[in-house]
């Protein structure tokens, strides 16, 4: 989705984002060097027509307690498969970086060049197999005393579908929950995460500013899960606005699955109904896939299902059975669904 790698790139043009990320994922002692407070954005002006047109990429300036300079040059990848010659094109845009600084006159008297620490932010479904430096993309026997010419080119990955999700639950990180969004296969699980995120935000009210962004992520997330593409036409401004259309939303997809479920319930039935060759054979069986469906969607919400649960769906008509699977939508324990109707 174009418009969901679009947010994911906002999120990383906010100085406190990338603070958040840095302090978080990268485990190294030199972070604590970095002073946020005067970062700067560097805007990239190079260009070479063999490398691809990179739009994702975002480069900052970051000064440090002890003195220089560090720049940070954070690649996102919203792609499906890895790429790799990663290393190859990640030396590439540190090189032409190292140029652009030279031309506007940045390096320093001594000449030497600043640090540059390159980050790349991967989201694709495959597990990333390619090389994260150069070196290894080199082809020389180990003993070659080439080696002492070739340059290294390493890169420090983020594989965020890689990371275990009890780990990021823990990080009081934004992006930790935005991982956690884009690895979630489950649009309850997107509700909860996006009420996280509104405490999150209660506890730390800088981050404010980028609500509306967190919000657009929660969104595309919930869209990408449900299928519902007409919620688009109601864009969420904030945070707590997204989630209320959000649970909205959700109260009206679960309904449609539920009557779906239903549905495919009742067709079961009546498939075995045909073959018994009977009217009320049909009658009987369609009212067996009910059951059978909604016992199967009990399970899914309450676990295992105590004995007198299974007894009273079994004896319960059509009607009722109907009447039950629209209660799970809303009722919060197995009794109140499977309650006598009123």
């Amino acid at each position: 989705m174009a418009d969901h790698d679009g947010a994911y790139h906002q999120m990383y043009t906010d100085p406190l984002m990338v603070a958040d990320l840095l302090v978080h994922f990268v485990d190294e002692p030199w972070v604590k060097e970095l002073d946020f407070a005067r970062m700067q954005r560097v805007n990239a002006k190079f260009h070479n027509r063999l490398l691809p047109k990179r739009e994702g990429d975002v480069i900052w300036q970051i000064p440090m307690h002890s003195g220089g300079e560090l720049y940070l040059l954070a690649v996102l990848e919203f792609q499906s498969k890895v790429d790799p010659m990663m290393a190859a094109r990640i030396f590439a845009y540190v090189c032409l970086l190292w140029l652009q600084l030279k031309r506007e006159r940045k390096i320093p008297k001594d000449g030497r060049l600043p640090p540059v620490f390159p980050v790349v932010i991967y989201n694709g479904n495959p597990p990333w197999l390619a090389p994260v430096r150069l070196r290894d993309l080199i082809g020389l026997p180990d003993q070659s005393p080439l080696w002492n010419f070739q340059p290294d080119g390493r890169f420090f990955l983020i594989d965020q579908g890689r990371l275990p999700p009890e780990w990021l639950a823990q990080m009081e990180a934004v992006s930790a929950l935005l991982f956690r969004i884009d690895q979630s296969k489950d649009p309850e699980e997107v509700i909860a995460l996006a009420d996280e995120l509104l405490q999150l935000i209660t506890r730390r009210p800088e981050l404010a500013e980028v609500a509306k962004t967190l919000a657009d992520m929660v969104w595309y997330a919930m869209v990408s899960l449900t299928g519902e593409q007409t919620a688009r036409k109601v864009f969420p401004g904030t945070l707590m606005e997204a989630k209320i259309m959000l649970q909205e939303n959700m109260k009206a997809w679960r309904a449609k699955q539920q009557q779906e479920w239903l549905h495919a319930g009742k067709q079961e039935g009546r498939q075995e109904g045909r073959q018994e060759g009977r009217q009320e054979g049909e009658r009987t069986g369609e009212k067996k896939g009910g059951a059978k469906m909604l016992v199967r969607q009990l399970q899914l919400r309450f676990g295992t299902l105590p004995q007198w649960a299974t007894d009273k769906i079994a004896k319960a008509d059509l009607a009722i059975l109907e009447e039950w699977s629209i209660r799970i939508l809303d009722a919060p324990t197995l009794e109140s669904v499977l309650a006598d109707p009123s």
